[in-house]
């Protein structure tokens, strides 16, 4: 062991084999000048306070997403150690105590903030993040994606025709599976339009997925009755000839009764047109059977709207003619038949 008091002196070594035969040495080098030792002094270690320049949140505040704090700048000697609590406006969350926090239901309509508190022996020093957005629930689903492929909206069909539909449910990409997709009546993707009535109707096929979200689709169409075929109608005519005696323009309680069925029959088939005509066969002078035959038509006429009149039917336009001098109804002239007024209701 190199000595003190060998300090600026070099030190060799002589070394001796000896044996029953004798001895043998050998002497080394010298070594370099002895030294002094170099003495390196105590480390002295400082205890720091920690320090925490603040505490931010990352993540997005709604309902099943994950919320992660992080610390600002922090200092401290030795190095501190990290607690968490996470709050809402209504005061510390029960159990939320990790470096990051999941957000429950309960917390809809609050805002969170974190309090992050670093601590070593020497103290602790705690920063509070700023709140976040208000928490929201999460987005729904997609809803399914429903499309009717045939027949397009709008279409106009015969009561009773025979539609066939051609539908189908597909999922939004990431969106949960479908469940059902029916018209309401079939499932298979095929169904028919209801046309067994008139109007317009609305055709609808729903999509339900397997989280309950719902999707429909709709058409609206038109279903038509055959037009209805009325028969053009008959004109009607009705017709009846009175009689007289020779010089007579006289109703009979006969002709009367034949005159009432006749304004009853104008009146039941709002015939419009009534012409009377009355004649007289050629005895007596040309003067005397103009006069009766027009006496005949008149005397008729005049019952006949008498009698319109009280059956309260207007607007029977009416022609009345004597033919006595110039036209006869029958040969010969002088037949008594000719003695008559017709009447032509139409």
């Amino acid at each position: 062991v190199v000595a003190s008091g060998d300090l600026g002196q070099s030190i060799k070594v002589t070394i001796t084999e000896t044996n029953t035969a004798g001895s043998a040495s050998a002497t080394s080098s010298a070594t370099a000048t002895v030294t002094g030792a170099v003495i390196t002094p105590p480390i002295v270690i400082i205890n720091m306070v920690p320090t925490i320049s603040g505490a931010t949140i990352t993540g997005s505040p709604v309902v099943g997403q994950t919320l992660s704090a992080v610390p600002g700048t922090v200092t401290g000697s030795p190095t501190p150690s990290a607690t968490y609590q996470w709050s809402t406006g209504a005061g510390p969350i029960t159990g939320a105590t990790g470096p990051t926090y999941v957000v429950a239901s309960g917390d809809l309509g609050q805002t969170i903030t974190v309090t992050i508190t670093e601590i070593s022996i020497s103290g602790s020093a705690s920063a509070t993040s700023s709140a976040t957005a208000t928490v929201t629930a999460p987005p729904a689903p997609p809803v399914p994606v429903v499309t009717i492929t045939s027949p397009t909206g709008g279409g106009t069909y015969a009561l009773g025709q025979s539609v066939t539909t051609s539908f189908s449910c597909t999922s939004a990409s990431g969106a949960p599976a479908i469940a059902t997709c029916t018209d309401g009546l079939s499932s298979s993707g095929t169904g028919v339009l209801d046309t067994s009535s008139a109007g317009v109707f609305t055709y609808t096929v729903t999509g339900t997925s397997t989280t309950g979200q719902v999707g429909t689709a709709s058409i609206s169409y038109t279903v038509t009755s055959p037009p209805i075929v009325h028969p053009k109608p008959v004109p009607r005519t009705v017709s009846t000839v009175l009689y007289y005696s020779s010089n007579s323009w006289a109703l009979t309680p006969n002709s009367k009764h034949v005159l009432d069925v006749l304004a009853h029959e104008i009146q039941a088939h709002h015939l419009t047109t009534l012409n009377i005509d009355g004649y007289a066969s050629s005895s007596g002078t040309q003067r005397a059977n103009q006069v009766v035959a027009a006496n005949r038509a008149n005397a008729v006429a005049s019952y006949l709207k008498a009698l319109l009149a009280r059956l309260h039917v207007r607007g029977v336009t009416v022609q009345v003619r004597g033919y006595g001098a110039s036209h006869f109804a029958v040969k010969p002239y002088d037949s008594p038949q000719n003695r008559r007024t017709t009447i032509v209701a139409k």
